[in-house]
């Protein structure tokens, strides 16, 4: 059951890739970064078992970093809009 999951996932995610760079949607590249993670971590083949915890740390590098990019330009455009307000 996991396998279709995750392959649609990928098809999804290579789907999404393709209309944002051909400027068709416009989709944050943090989004892209997570489900990257996300996608990379949950790799269901049995056939890499014994590498199951180096996806596991790759793809949360990825979706951690994702999350930490979010939260620092939160704090960087708060920073920026009250340091540069124009009234």
């Amino acid at each position: 059951v996991a396998i279709p999951f995750w392959t649609a996932a990928i098809l999804l995610l290579t789907i999404t890739i393709i209309l944002k760079y051909k400027k068709i949607i416009n989709i944050s590249n943090k989004i892209i970064l997570l489900n990257s993670g996300l996608i990379i971590a949950g790799v269901p083949f049995s056939q890499v078992q014994n590498f199951n915890y180096l996806f596991w740390i790759i793809g949360g590098v990825l979706a951690v970093s994702s999350i930490g990019w979010y939260f620092y330009d939160k704090q960087y455009n708060k920073v920026f809009d009250q340091k540069y307000k124009y009234n």
